[in-house]
């Protein structure tokens, strides 16, 4: 089966992604092991981490043209878009606003909202059900014979 750009660039895309975030989560679960560091930052990297697999799922069932995937990969990324636009704001006590980080978020929500659209495609969404649809066909004898 033909594979459409932007299918090949949505999942490596997400698999990146997903494998660049798992790390950076498992990374900082060693960190906040130390008794000196912040009690959010385990609870923060879990939750990284669990991101990251939740990508490489996506990036998985997008590739393989699994409809779980196609559907986990729309909710995901509306869900991205007012995450990022949220991440804006300052949330911690002594964090402050700063271009770069807006810049950032814009841009990953922007790109998310871009994910969201493209997949919401009804054309796109043919080539999920399909091929699940196909791949779901039961072959059955007719009634009265035996086989």
């Amino acid at each position: 089966m033909n594979r459409p750009l932007g299918i090949t660039l949505t999942s490596l895309y997400s698999g990146l992604f997903g494998a660049f975030t798992f790390l950076i989560g498992s990374l900082g679960i060693l960190v906040a092991s130390k008794p000196s560091m912040p009690s959010i930052l385990l609870p923060l990297a879990a939750l990284l981490s669990l991101v990251g697999v939740l990508d490489i799922a996506i990036a998985y069932g997008l590739w393989t043209f699994q409809s779980w995937g196609h559907r986990t990969a729309r909710w995901t990324y509306i869900a991205f878009v007012p995450l990022g636009i949220l991440a804006i704001f300052p949330i911690f006590p002594e964090q402050q606003m700063s271009l770069g980080n807006t810049i950032y978020q814009l841009f990953f929500a922007a790109l998310h909202l871009v994910i969201v659209i493209y997949l919401s495609k009804p054309s796109l969404s043919c080539l999920y059900v399909a091929k699940n649809k196909s791949a779901s066909v039961v072959h059955r004898q007719p009634s009265g014979t035996d086989a």
